[in-house]
């Protein structure tokens, strides 16, 4: 989540979100920046109400910044057990990266951490809540304490809340010091860390009261404007505490000149809080301190919020929703088909050298005629390479949770689509020698080390649950792997049963893909290619047939949707599997079908890939566009504001 160096925006604006902090004084949330960690936060939530469960409780957790922030959301996780939501494991809610399409720059770390306050409070749901009686509530508040203090990073942090006798800081009696110590001045700063002091003084040194006024009074904009439906409901109801104004004299008056004069001091960037060289721009319908922004802090937020939108809405500012007015360039058709092509390229790549290592193991572990440092050589390789996909599934499952520590931390893998690709091939690795120890075709001293390592990853995913939970999850685990044919048969016999207008309707995929399923048993069980020559010969008229419509007739209407791309993966499959098998009897001799074959399977499979091409092309179209928004970029053009 914080790999890389934060952003110099990132840096302004934590600086501003600390300075506010202080000032705000919320007397449940307390926050220290970590000592070694610009990204990384810790907090406290403590003084709940008497009536609650966790009245008796002090729970620890850390926010981790990316380094785009503000322009991406942070990640919250928390450390202590509470009974209400789960540890280190990162928390789902609508201000966290869980959601980046809904996160809103404006949202500063306090409106954050109250959010969160009143997410600890309710009852709902998502991913890291956990469901506990009042009672376990309580007695994991009175152990909190103890928790906290078996850390040596709370102690550091947070020495003034090892224990539940000592006071809170934000209580205006604080304890006296010992007799023999002498009593510091002001005991706050003296525990804050070298980061939090750092901190500081960036912040007396380049920040004025007026900044930080302007920065209370965007934040409380920006609450205000929460959608409504939010997981944080509650947030809109508690403004950050701004600074009391001097008391004045009945009667008094203030000047006109210092209105005028408090009236031209700068405005500062909604975004990033700060008041830089470069102009402030008033792009949208936004009034007061939310009027001003950077061009560039408004690009930079379209660019990375773009990544993550699920929809091709224009870019609209994310407080009061008008559209931006400005200039995008858009990649073109060129660009679209070398990242494709690149990316299913590489797929492809990974799936052929995973067959081809497969099957290189099954004939170093069979073949004894082959040189014995041959047969090292490659055991060793595949071992190794085993071993590293174990490593990055032992460091990055379960997923949502926290890069660990050095030196593991560069087999973490936390983007979703590369996760699965390691999980399908260490799946399908341990599936493949499963079935062939079992069938005889290798031999089980060469199964047991990447049958153990499997079951030990196994293990490991279920350490956290008790003893029972762990043998009745192993157990069906290993129950699904045994039943894994007859559970594919009956997903499909439901799936058909389900969308029988897709699987029977001439103008579906499900006629396409059933044809392409009896390629592949037809291919192993025959000596001749005769018969599927006559099936692909068909189908194909069939597609053309099929094409001629789509193009010159248009009266029918063709069934969209996803099974046209799983039609195109089992015909791909089924062309690999033709083309593997040997045909001694047929149309021509051996040689002749090899030639005979693969011709035949091609045009087959391309004819089919144009035919789901044209009947998902506003699809296709749609993907296209999406995918431009996402790689393009945008220019704002607007009025300098004021």
């Amino acid at each position: 989540m914080s790999e890389g160096a934060a952003s110099s925006t990132a840096v302004r604006r934590l600086r501003r979100e600390l300075e506010a902090l202080k000032r705000s004084n919320n007397s449940q949330i307390l926050v220290r920046p970590a000592e070694d960690n610009l990204l990384e936060w810790h907090f406290l939530l403590h003084s709940f109400p008497h009536d609650s469960p966790y009245s008796k409780g002090c729970y620890h957790g850390k926010i981790i910044f990316p380094a785009q922030y503000p322009h991406a959301p942070p990640a919250i996780v928390m450390m202590t057990p509470s009974g209400r939501l789960d540890i280190g494991k990162k928390l789902c809610l609508s201000m966290t990266d869980f959601h980046p399409e809904s996160w809103n720059p404006a949202w500063s770390l306090e409106t954050i951490l109250v959010g969160l306050l009143s997410f600890f409070m309710s009852e709902e749901g998502g991913y890291g809540s956990v469901q506990a009686s009042p009672q376990q509530r309580q007695a994991l508040a009175e152990q909190s304490w103890e928790v906290n203090a078996a850390s040596e990073l709370f102690r550091s942090l947070f020495p003034d809340f090892v224990s539940p006798e000592v006071p809170a800081p934000a209580e205006p009696a604080p304890a006296e010091p010992a007799p023999s110590e002498p009593a510091p001045a002001e005991p706050e700063p003296a525990q804050e860390s070298p980061m939090q002091s750092s901190f500081q003084s960036a912040v007396e040194s380049t920040e004025s009261p007026v900044a930080a006024d302007s920065a209370a009074s965007a934040e409380r904009e920006a609450v205000e404007q929460i959608p409504q439906g939010s997981q944080v409901p509650q947030v809109a109801q508690v403004a950050p505490v701004a600074e009391a104004e001097p008391e004045r004299p009945q009667g008094a008056q203030v000047a006109p000149e210092s209105d005028l004069e408090a009236a031209e001091e700068p405005m500062e960037c909604w975004i990033c809080r700060d008041v830089t060289a470069e102009p402030l721009i008033q792009p949208c319908r936004c009034r007061g301190s939310m009027s001003g922004v950077h061009a560039s802090c408004v690009e930079e937020w379209i660019r990375i919020h773009r990544r993550t939108a699920n929809t091709d809405a224009p870019p609209q500012c994310s407080v009061c929703h008008e559209p931006y007015h400005g200039s995008e360039r858009m990649p073109g058709v060129r660009d679209f088909l070398a990242h494709t092509c690149q990316d299913m390229g590489s797929r492809c790549l990974r799936t052929v050298l995973l067959v081809f290592m497969l099957l290189a193991y099954q004939v170093c572990a069979m073949d004894d005629n082959l040189m014995l440092p041959l047969r090292v050589g490659f055991f060793t390789f595949f071992g190794l390479l085993f071993v590293y996909r174990v490593l990055v599934l032992l460091v990055s499952l379960p997923a949502h949770r926290l890069p660990p520590a050095q030196p593991l931390v560069r087999f973490f893998v936390s983007e979703p689509t590369q996760l699965a690709l390691h999980i399908a091939e260490a799946f399908t690795t341990l599936l493949v020698m499963t079935t062939w120890a079992a069938s005889g075709f290798l031999d089980w001293r060469f199964y047991l080390p990447f049958g153990v390592t499997g079951a030990f990853l196994a293990a490991k995913l279920f350490y956290r649950r008790p003893s029972a939970e762990c043998c009745r999850r192993c157990g069906h685990g290993f129950l699904f792997i045994l039943m894994l044919p007859l559970i594919l048969i009956w997903g499909i016999f439901v799936l058909c049963r389900k969308y029988r207008h897709l699987v029977l309707h001439p103008l579906g995929p499900g006629l396409h893909i059933c044809a392409a399923i009896a390629v592949i048993p037809m291919a192993f069980a025959l000596q001749s290619n005769l018969a599927l020559l006559i099936l692909w010969g068909t189908h194909a008229l069939f597609a053309v047939a099929s094409l001629v419509e789509l193009f010159c007739i248009q009266k029918f209407r063709w069934k969209k949707g996803f099974f046209w791309l799983l039609l195109v993966q089992v015909a791909v499959m089924a062309c690999y599997t033709a083309n593997l098998c040997v045909f001694p009897a047929g149309v021509g001799n051996q040689q002749q079908s090899v030639i005979i074959v693969t011709g035949s399977s091609f045009s087959w499979l391309l004819l089919l890939i144009f035919l789901s091409l044209k009947v998902n092309w506003q699809l296709c179209m749609q993907h296209y566009r999406t995918w431009q928004r996402r790689h393009g970029s945008f220019t704002l053009n607007a009025p300098a504001a004021g």
